[in-house]
């Protein structure tokens, strides 16, 4: 999946990329037929530009397949429709690849301080865009951060359901522990 996403990153990255060659190339004509340019020097530009592509599609990809924990948050801010405290730390992540149509799942396992645990839990009780113990539904990625077995550890849980948005799950469980929680979102 890795080798795939690479390529179709690549593809799209070259094809912009591309793009700005042919508007480059004027100027470039332009620059050497003035001598502010030398062909060797344009060469050289050519291939730091060519290898520029590259690696931005190699971090790409990588930011694609293994989110930064900033993505992690905002999905929490999604689900909450609230920041995350300052006492949040992200334990495990994990996510899917988007597929053609941008559908994908996230979850993560964040541990939060006794006060923020419970503030957060209070704050969501008293939501009216939240329904509380409603289902939960389990993706790969939301066993691959809980285990199954670790399941029955969720106290209480809470769905966001929005009105217009059909196949949107938004998902956060906090653990016995008092410090632990799951935020999970799935978009089909």
């Amino acid at each position: 999946m890795l080798i795939l996403s690479f390529l179709f990153i690549s593809l799209f990255i070259g094809i912009i990329g591309l793009l700005i060659y042919f508007l480059y190339k004027p100027i470039r004509k332009r620059l050497i037929n003035s001598g502010k340019l030398t062909p060797h020097r344009s060469t050289q530009i050519i291939n730091g530009y060519i290898i520029l592509l590259f690696f931005i599609a190699v971090f790409q990809t990588y930011k694609t397949n293994y989110p930064f924990d900033s993505f992690y948050y905002s999905e929490f801010e999604s689900v909450t429709l609230r920041e995350p405290p300052q006492s949040v730390e992200i334990i495990k992540k994990t996510s899917s690849y988007p597929d053609f149509h941008g559908d994908y799942c996230s979850s993560s396992l964040m541990k939060l301080s006794k006060e923020d645990y419970i503030k957060l839990y209070n704050d969501l009780l008293s939501d009216t865009q939240l329904i509380k113990n409603g289902t939960v539904t389990n993706s790969d990625v939301f066993d691959k951060v809980l285990d199954r077995n670790k399941q029955n550890q969720i106290r209480f849980h809470f769905r966001r359901i929005i009105p217009d948005k059909s196949g949107l799950y938004l998902f956060i469980g906090f653990l016995n522990d008092e410090q632990t929680i799951i935020v999970n979102k799935c978009s089909s």
